[in-house]
């Protein structure tokens, strides 16, 4: 018995690729009225049961109309609200026709959403301006004390004390700029290069040893815990670990009295939400300093965000730490939080997906 085979038209063809876009396809006519609506045109919100949805058809015709007149490609976008979202929606208009009849002849809109390329736009835009702000602070600071210096090169108390100024302000910028490359390597990763399994009391070991001598200096006790057999661990980039965790111990010794403590700690949890679900380690660093008032923890983890200003400059403090932590808990599919009450300080806890299931804590060490 011999099947036969159904070979599809042409029109069957062309038809089911426009269904099957990844992208949305709507056809108007001289009138602005929808020939043609595909599927993905539905999901961006811009139609609804084979009809443009009111709103926004005005645009579109608008957009169309331009694209016959004035015959050729005409790019351009729209606004939409989807399921309590706004979407940016960019759109390219080509006439089917150029010739002298070309008011009757249909114009294609192809539709993409382009929200997160107008996000990012944005990110980029608002992070070169805050990079050109911050930067002047140092620059200006750098050029006033040296003239400063230059007047009072017969003083050598002066050209001391102001030689330590300009060199405190010039490991600052260098700081800034180490950290704004970090920043942007992070931003563009898509993967991280060096993925392994990493033991999180190594992980906290080491950058407790980073933060060691500034807590030294700022008479800051230090807690962590001893590493031991069957500690968790985490899949990941062991240097940007240490980097984010050491940011979050940073950022505790300076806003932290003298003669108090910053602990570091972990607890494991077999179901996280913060993390769908999943395994979790979580690490904790907890100081008792100023704290952190409610309407300012949402902003804490935006670049150069800075809860005391004063405090940050008699730091060092970049305004790019807090950033960088939530960055690399990001690229680890992980999340970063705070806890804090004024005058009784905070904890900030980075939330890691687990990779060691049989995993049982050690009390700390100092």
């Amino acid at each position: 018995m011999s099947s036969t085979h159904h070979t599809p038209s042409t029109e069957e063809l062309n038809a089911a690729i426009v269904a099957h876009a990844p992208f949305g396809v709507v056809v108007l006519d001289g009138d602005g009225h929808p020939l043609h609506v595909n599927e993905q045109a539905h999901k961006l919100g811009l139609a609804t049961d084979g009809h443009l949805v009111p709103r926004y058809a005005d645009d579109l015709a608008g957009i169309a109309s331009m694209a016959r007149h004035e015959q050729r490609t005409l790019n351009g976008s729209v606004k939409v609200r989807r399921g309590g979202r706004k979407l940016a929606v960019a759109i390219t208009a080509t006439c089917l026709r150029n010739d002298d009849n070309q008011d009757t002849w249909p114009v294609v809109l192809y539709l993409s959403d382009a929200s997160e390329t107008k996000r990012m736009e944005s990110a980029r835009r608002d992070f070169v301006a805050n990079v050109s702000h911050e930067l002047k602070t140092p620059v200006g600071a750098l050029a006033l004390l040296s003239e400063a210096l230059l007047e009072t090169t017969d003083d050598p108390s002066s050209v001391t004390y102001f030689g330590q100024k300009i060199n405190k302000e010039a490991l600052r910028m260098g700081n800034m700029i180490n950290e704004l490359i970090s920043l942007s390597k992070l931003q563009g990763a898509a993967s991280l290069p060096d993925m392994a399994e990493v033991s999180v009391p190594e992980i906290i070991a080491a950058a407790i040893a980073r933060n060691q001598l500034s807590a030294d200096n700022a008479n800051i006790i230090l807690i962590g815990y001893a590493r031991h057999a069957g500690a968790p661990f985490v899949h990941g980039d062991r240097q940007l670990l240490v980097t984010a965790l050491a940011n979050l111990i940073s950022n505790g010794i300076n806003y932290s009295p003298a003669t108090s403590t910053v602990t570091t700690s972990y607890t494991e949890h077999d179901h996280d939400d913060a993390l769908g679900g999943e395994p979790s380690v979580r690490i904790h660093v907890t100081d008792h300093g100023i704290g952190i008032a409610g309407k300012h923890q949402a902003r804490v983890f935006e670049r150069f965000f800075r809860v005391d200003k004063a405090r940050s400059r008699s730091t060092g403090g970049t305004g790019l730490g807090l950033a960088i932590v939530k960055h690399v808990a990001a690229n680890h599919a992980g999340r970063v939080t705070v806890e804090s009450e004024l005058g009784k300080g905070s904890t900030f806890t980075l939330i890691l997906p687990k990779n060691s299931p049989d995993a049982t804590p050690q009390g700390p060490a100092q």
